[in-house]
C-alpha cells in the first residue's frame, strides 16, 4: 500500500539534502551541439595535404591535418582535445566526401564548420557557390550567369527576398535588400551597390539582432567584371535594369528602343563605340560623340532626337 504522503515527505528531505533522482540518459545528452555560423570553405587538390592551424592561423587547430583523395579529404592527423563531426565522429582515416559540411569540436565545444571543395574552374555560367545559415538550418547553392538574382528567391527563404545581389570584382555587389535586414562584415554595415567581399562570413542582421550568416566562394578563375551599367528605361518594360560588362555590349538587349548603342568596358569607365541616328547622349559637359569615355560615377541621359523625349538615364558603376 502506498503512502502518498510520506512518500513526498522523504523526496522533500532528500532534496533538501542535494539529492536529485538518477535521469535515464536520451539521445540529446549525446548529441553534441552545433556552430551556429556558415562553415569555411577549404580547397584542396587530390594528393595535397592541409594543416587547418596553419592554412587559417588558428592555433587551436594546429596539427589537423586533411589529405585530399579523388573522393573528397581523408582525415590524417587529429590533434587530443578535437572532433571532427559530419554528423558521425571521424576518426583518422576516414573520408569526409567534396562539399560535404563537417564541424570541429574542440574540448566537446562546437569551434566551427568547414566544407572541403575540389578546386574548381569558374565560368560564366558557373562561378561560385553561396552557404546560407539560418534558424539552425544550413543551405548552399551554386551560383552563375552575369544578371542580378534575388538570393531569397533562389534559398526558397521568403525572409531574404529582395536581397539582390550581381557579380563584383572581388565579390558581388549589394543591389538590394529587404527593408528589415542589414548585411554586415567585420562589423560594418554593407551600403547599396557595396562589396560581398568572397570568403568572408557576412552577418544578417534585423536591427540589433543577428539573424544568420552568408558565405560566398568564388571558384578558380572566376570571371572578373570590367563596368557596371545601372539602366532606368522610360517605358514600364525596361524600368530598373543592372548590366555586368565583361566585354563589347549592345544595350538593345536592356531596352529595344536602344539597339546599336554600343558601348566597351575600360579601366576607368565605358567608351561609346556607336550610337543610332535617332539618339543623342548627353553627359557631364553636354553631348557626348561616339568615342567618348564615361567614366564610373557618371551619368548618362539618352535622348531620341525627333521628339527630343528621354529614353532613359544610364549610370556608370565600379566594378
Amino acid at each position: 500500500m502506498k503512502h502518498p504522503k510520506l512518500l513526498q515527505g522523504a523526496k522533500d528531505l532528500l532534496g533538501r539534502l542535494g539529492w536529485r533522482p538518477k535521469r535515464s540518459p536520451t539521445s540529446t545528452d549525446t548529441e553534441a551541439p552545433r556552430p551556429s555560423g556558415v562553415p569555411r570553405p577549404l580547397e584542396l587538390s587530390p594528393g595535397c595535404t592541409a594543416n587547418l592551424g596553419a592554412r587559417w592561423g588558428h592555433p587551436l587547430l594546429q596539427g589537423l591535418l586533411l589529405l585530399g583523395t579523388p573522393e573528397g579529404a581523408r582525415l590524417q592527423q587529429l590533434p587530443e582535445g578535437l572532433a571532427l563531426r559530419a554528423p558521425e565522429a571521424l576518426g583518422v582515416g576516414d573520408i569526409l566526401p567534396w562539399d560535404e559540411v563537417a564541424w570541429v569540436y574542440h574540448q566537446a565545444r562546437p569551434l566551427l564548420g568547414l566544407a572541403v571543395v575540389p578546386p574548381r574552374q569558374a565560368t560564366p555560367a558557373r562561378w561560385g557557390k553561396a552557404f546560407c545559415a539560418l534558424d539552425g538550418h544550413l543551405i548552399s547553392l551554386e551560383l552563375g550567369g552575369l544578371k542580378p538574382f534575388d538570393l531569397g528567391r533562389r534559398l526558397n527563404l521568403p525572409v531574404l527576398h529582395n536581397l539582390c545581389l550581381a557579380l563584383g570584382r572581388g565579390g558581388l555587389r549589394l543591389l538590394g535588400q529587404p527593408a528589415t535586414i542589414a548585411l554586415h562584415v567585420e562589423g560594418a554595415p554593407i551600403a547599396r551597390q557595396g562589396l560581398v567581399p568572397f570568403g568572408q562570413a557576412i552577418q544578417l542582421m534585423a536591427g540589433q539582432k543577428p539573424l544568420g550568416e552568408l558565405l560566398f566562394l568564388a571558384f578558380e578563375g572566376v570571371p572578373e567584371p570590367r563596368a557596371r551599367l545601372d539602366y532606368l528605361g522610360s517605358s514600364p518594360e525596361s524600368r530598373r535594369q543592372h548590366l555586368v560588362l565583361m566585354q563589347p555590349v549592345d544595350l538593345g538587349q536592356a531596352d529595344p528602343a536602344l539597339e546599336r548603342l554600343c558601348l566597351a568596358p575600360e579601366p576607368g569607365g565605358v567608351r561609346l563605340l556607336h550610337s543610332p541616328g535617332h539618339l543623342l547622349i548627353y553627359g557631364l559637359g553636354g553631348a557626348r560623340p561616339c568615342g567618348a569615355l564615361a567614366a564610373i560615377g557618371e551619368t548618362l541621359l539618352l535622348v531620341e532626337m525627333s521628339s527630343r523625349a528621354c529614353l532613359g538615364v544610364l549610370e556608370v558603376l565600379e566594378p
